[in-house]
């Protein structure tokens, strides 16, 4: 069983959890809480204070850890791909995926050689389920580019999975 791993560097907190749903939560030791399924079974755990707790720099650690786990060896490019196979482009090395238009999102790679996709911040509004994507974009807080002439939303491995099944692949 793969556990899904978050960290909340806001609130300073670390979750691991099955994918089951809790249905109960247990305050079970000092900054630990133990989420229960509806038989009683342990589905997740969450650390508060994590960061103090355990020494370490969690937010990079945590992105790293997520990267290995999560993208399974491959490419924020290469997820987009599988979930949305004809929508693809390529034109002189540059990716996009274009559900119609307004609603594009272009690759590009990091200074660390990983993709990374990005959307338009104007745009939001043209893609499918936009008002669901444009929510967990804020209150994830899903790093905006501002150094480019428009603002655009960076989506990197840790957002790829839900972003893709937001927009139905």
């Amino acid at each position: 069983m793969k556990l899904k791993i978050h960290y909340d560097k806001e609130t300073d907190t670390l979750s691991l959890w099955n994918g089951n749903p809790a249905s109960e939560a247990d305050d079970v030791a000092d900054n630990l809480v133990v989420d229960f399924d509806d038989d009683g079974e342990v589905v997740g755990f969450t650390l508060e204070h994590a960061t103090a707790l355990l020494g370490a720099d969690l937010s990079s650690s945590m992105i790293a850890l997520h990267n290995d786990n999560a993208m399974n060896g491959k490419t924020v490019l290469d997820k987009f791909t599988e979930a949305f196979p004809n929508l693809r482009r390529e034109t002189k090395g540059d990716h996009t995926i274009s559900f119609y238009w307004g609603a594009t999102i272009y690759f590009r790679k990091t200074r660390e050689g990983e993709n990374i996709a990005r959307i338009h911040s104007n745009y939001l509004k043209n893609f499918p389920n936009a008002g669901q994507l444009e929510s967990y974009l804020k209150r994830q807080k899903v790093p905006i580019d501002l150094s480019q002439s428009h603002p655009d939303y960076l989506i990197g491995p840790e957002h790829t999975d839900r972003v893709i099944a937001i927009l139905g692949g």
